[in-house]
């Protein structure tokens, strides 16, 4: 179970994200998190960056309805995309690549598969 933030302007999808974080039984934190689903980096790195100081050692996943390259996702910080719309098994899976990742390598490495959605679409 992981400590999970949730950074998301948009009431509805924000309730959304929260209820599909529980329903996966990790625990929803406002600082201290594992984990923080960041909505967007349209801004540049203000998203992730702002999600870093709240929580330095947590993963960041950012979650968009727009696409974004790999290059862009690197630059701000990310450690993995989730294109929305989005659901359960999309989310658990990348909680659980972000979780792996931590352990596997003690934090130093970023999650670099693609994440394969509903659709189809890779998340990278």
């Amino acid at each position: 179970m992981a400590r999970i933030s949730v950074s998301e302007p948009h009431l509805e999808t924000r309730e959304l994200l929260r209820r599909l974080v529980v329903r996966l039984g990790h625990e929803l934190v406002d600082a201290d998190a594992d984990v923080i689903l960041v909505e967007d980096v349209e801004d540049g790195p203000g998203a992730v960056g702002l999600a870093r100081q709240a929580s330095p050692d947590a993963r960041v996943i950012v979650c968009s309805i727009l696409q974004h390259d790999r290059a862009a996702l690197d630059a701000v910080g990310a450690d993995a995309f989730l294109l929305k719309p989005l659901g359960l098994a999309e989310l658990r899976s990348a909680i659980d690549d972000v979780q792996a990742c931590d352990q596997l390598a003690g934090g130093a490495a970023s999650i670099s598969r693609s994440l394969p959605g509903a659709s189809g679409r890779a998340k990278w």
